[in-house]
Order: structure tokens, then sequence, then C-alpha cells
């Protein structure tokens, strides 16, 4: 340890002759973006709940409600799992906080989910990467009269440095306007609106899983009459 008494800077060097062994989790990487973002903010980051923020969110716009389960090693004991409807998202984490401490994860298997869409006839998915950014398409198993429907899983990091995973159908709708437009869902016989979403601008919106090939879809400008 020395001190500069022109500069008055204090500059320390750790040293050592035996070989340092250091884990690098996505919870200490987690913990040293909280740090800077505590060091550059006036917000007082201590008095929320311990726990409270995540560093995942999950996001179902499948068309359908979407259990999400944690696919850890069943030796750990219980896993995460939640249960969205359409449209919900949640925050999310691979462990409680509690626990982090005692399961390190080395192998990256906390990077791993597994995933039900419910009330849809389709098998469940049982292991999805989310530990990278992008695109990823799975085949949904049964085929519905001879059609293989696909799921999407969309993984970005926000600028929050929040990981944000997002299950999805492939086909998205973009509204590029300056005003909100409203997408609706019509039946397979295309007489009816069985779903409406509202889409403001600059914003998207994924068509429903199976609606997507099957079915069409009508807009029109937010607030008109049908």
């Amino acid at each position: 340890m020395s001190r500069s008494v022109q500069l008055e800077k204090l500059s320390i060097d750790l040293y050592s002759r035996k070989m340092l062994e250091l884990t690098i989790t996505s919870q200490t990487i987690a913990l040293a973006s909280k740090a800077a973002q505590f060091m550059q903010q006036d917000e007082d980051i201590l008095t929320k709940p311990r726990g409270a923020d995540s560093p995942y969110r999950i996001r179902n716009q499948t068309g359908f409600p979407l259990h999400v389960w944690a696919a850890s090693d069943p030796l750990l004991g219980e896993s995460m799992a939640v249960k969205l409807e359409d449209g919900q998202q949640v925050p999310w984490r691979f462990e409680e906080w509690e626990k982090m401490r005692e399961n390190l994860s080395p192998d990256g298997s906390s990077g791993i989910v597994g995933i039900k869409i419910e009330n849809s006839g389709f098998e469940s998915i049982t292991e999805i990467p989310v530990n990278k950014e992008g695109e990823t398409l799975y085949t949904l198993r049964p085929p519905k009269d001879n059609t293989l429907h696909r799921l999407l899983c969309e993984v970005h990091l926000g600028t929050d440095n929040v990981k944000y995973i997002t299950f999805r159908s492939p086909l998205i709708i973009e509204n590029n306007t300056q005003i909100p437009v409203e997408i609706g869902v019509l039946d397979i016989e295309a007489q009816n609106i069985v779903r409406v979403y509202k889409i403001l601008p600059g914003e998207s919106q994924p068509a429903p899983i199976e609606a997507a090939y099957h079915q069409s879809v009508v807009v029109r400008p937010d607030g008109e009459p049908p």
C-alpha cells in the first residue's frame, strides 16, 4: 500500500505466490452491476426489500397461459416455478436469494428453463437455454391438422441490465405509425373477432400461437368504430 502526496492517490496492490481460483456466476455479475448502478444514482437502494431486484423478467405472449420452471438439478431441491397469463410479465430468478450462496451452479445449469403451454394440447419443452441473447425456434408437438406450430424464445438484455425472456409466436406485428392501432384476431371462418390487441406507436405484438398459421387479422386506428 502506498500513498502519493502530490496527487493525493492511494494505491493498493494485492498479490500471492499461490494460484488463485475464482468462480464467477450470474449472481456475481448481477451484484457488480447493481453496485455500479448504486454508485451512479441517487435512489436509496438500501430501503428496498432484500431480493426485490431480479436479474430476469419473463414475458408470456403466446396467447395461452404459460407455466415456466427452472430446469435445475433435482438434488438441489425444489426449483423456481411460475404461471403467467397471456400478456403478463413477472420478475424471475433461478433460485431464492437465500440459497444463492449455497449453490454456485458452475456447470451453467441455472440458465435453463422448462415450459408448458396450458390448454393448448402441446407437450412440454423441458430444456430452453436463456443465458445468451438471441432468438431460438422450437417445434411444438404433437402436430395439429398436419401442421407443426412453432414457439419462439427471444432473449435480450435491457438498458436496465435486466435480461428479458419472451415466449411468443414467430409472427410479430409492428406499429410504425404515429398513432395507436388495434389488431383484431379473426376466428378460423374469418367471421368474428375473437381477440383484440392494442399496439402503441413504436411497439409490436405477436400473433397468438396457432392463430399465426390458421387465422387472419384486421387492423384499425385505436378508438375507431368497428
